[in-house]
């Protein structure tokens, strides 16, 4: 079987737009397994058009047919794999933005699988979509945008009908809560009363869960944010430093280097070079 281990894909950044689609496609997937151990920066929306999926979540395996999908918030361990049978059709869709917690919230589209028939206007909106990310950047941004949004608004209304959705665990609702309070203090007390447990038994049910101790966690997803502020956007170290919650820009510094080795203009500048 052939294995992919990801560690560094091109598309994997988070935005800092109102909604963004980073890569969207359909494939055709035999005898393949996708290991990603420490998730992606974005969202990843996985869709079942046809044959059966393996996918793992919260360490649960879960057989995905026709229809079904699964949705990883940043983050999130992923690792799924398709029989050697008669392949499996996917769509998949990569996709970030400030705003994508606040839609996928009012959609109730939480992280997890997702039992769901399949609809043929979610494979006619979804074709539209990979039509326009793929048209010329000048005039994709807006129409793609749209279609992501209605997209999984028609997901969305198809999947309230089905009684058997798992339910968005505490865990994943304090990932969230991780996500849009990047530019914010780690807030453990906030933390913990959002699992309706005391600190010293949140922070032990978290490393439990995700293997991280909830302020490593915390510190992991920020740097991670920062190397693509540094690598996509012309924002000075200062405003970066600023952006996910260093007041001081040279403690922000001294903690990026200890963590990848490099300082953050040294990390501008290498990945420039790559370019």
């Amino acid at each position: 079987m052939e294995m992919f281990i990801s560690k560094k894909e091109k598309n994997d950044y988070a935005s800092d737009k109102y909604i963004n689609v980073n890569s969207c496609g359909r494939r055709h997937n035999f005898d393949y397994t996708i290991i990603r151990k420490n998730g992606r920066l974005d969202y990843h929306l996985l869709y079942i058009y046809s044959g059966k999926c393996r996918a793992q979540y919260d360490g649960i395996e879960y057989l995905l047919t026709s229809g079904d999908f699964i949705i990883y918030y940043p983050g999130q361990a992923q690792m799924y794999s398709f029989d050697n049978d008669n392949g499996c059709d996917t769509m998949w869709i990569h996709f970030s933005g400030t705003a994508t917690a606040e839609i996928l919230e009012g959609l109730k589209l939480h992280a997890g699988v997702f039992r769901c028939r399949f609809d043929e206007k979610i494979y006619t909106v979804f074709k539209e979509l990979v039509q326009e990310h793929q048209a010329e950047p000048y005039i994709q941004q807006s129409a793609e945008n749209v279609l992501l949004i209605y997209f999984l608004t028609i997901i969305s209304r198809i999947t309230r009908n089905i009684d058997n959705r798992r339910k968005v665990t505490d865990i994943e609702n304090v990932i969230m809560a991780m996500n849009n309070s990047l530019d914010k203090p780690y807030d453990i007390n906030k933390y913990a009363k959002i699992c309706s447990l005391s600190p010293s038994r949140f922070s032990h049910k978290f490393k439990q869960v995700m293997g991280k101790a909830p302020l490593k966690y915390f510190i992991n997803i920020k740097l991670k944010r920062a190397k693509e502020f540094l690598k996509f956007s012309d924002l000075s170290v200062s405003e970066i430093a600023e952006r996910v919650g260093y007041d001081n820009p040279l403690y922000f510094s001294r903690t990026f280097r200890k963590a990848f080795g490099i300082s953050p203009t040294e990390y501008r500048n290498k990945e420039k070079q790559r370019e």
